[in-house]
């Protein structure tokens, strides 16, 4: 009986072997593909730092961010050939108060958001470094139905409006959806033009 087992356990040893093999093989080569190729293949895959579309796409951006700062450059240029500041074709003569009411109820219209307080305080600080020719208007904003995304896009319509506007800080309440900004614009003092 005993020859029979061994028989038996060497016919099911035989039976097994080709199964282990693949086991151990495919235990070896997915613990190889997984901790190995993969995250090398993530790399060239859409949304990887290596895929072609991605950095194309970041070419592309930086060419015309380059693109626009030449521009800026050469308006800058040749403003200082003409001898002329750049700050008198930016800047208003006066804090032109009503204006600046009419242009942050546009921004909040563009945006999609609510204005719900203006505060347009007329102290008329200087601004630093300018002798008294450049004043400053301080303006306390709040918004409502800003959601992040929303918080962003203001952000950026505040930045690149068309009056000179400064962020000097901002709160948000992502419960309430409430941002609140404290900006400055500027102007030249009435005796600075010509």
């Amino acid at each position: 009986m005993a020859p029979e087992m061994q028989k038996t356990s060497v016919r099911i040893l035989e039976a097994i072997t080709p199964f282990l093999i693949v086991t151990i093989f495919a235990a070896i080569f997915g613990s190889f593909f997984y901790y190995i190729i993969q995250p090398e293949l993530q790399k060239y895959l859409p949304g990887g730092p290596l895929n072609i579309a991605s950095v194309q796409d970041l070419l592309q951006s930086r060419k015309a961010y380059r693109d626009d700062l030449n521009g800026l450059f050469t308006f800058y240029k040749s403003l200082t050939d003409k001898a002329q500041d750049p700050l008198m074709m930016v800047l208003p003569s006066n804090s032109d108060v009503p204006t600046l009411y009419a242009l942050f109820e546009k921004i909040a219209v563009d945006v999609n958001v609510g204005l719900q307080v203006i505060d347009i305080s007329d102290q008329g600080s200087d601004a630093k470094n300018t002798s008294g020719i450049i004043k400053s208007v301080p303006i306390s904003l709040r918004f409502i139905n800003v959601d992040y995304s929303t918080l962003k896009r203001l952000i950026d319509a505040l930045e690149s409006n068309i009056r000179l506007t400064t962020i000097d800080n901002f709160s948000y309440d992502p419960i309430n959806h409430i941002a609140s900004f404290s900006v400055k614009t500027y102007y030249f003092s009435g005796n600075a033009r010509n």
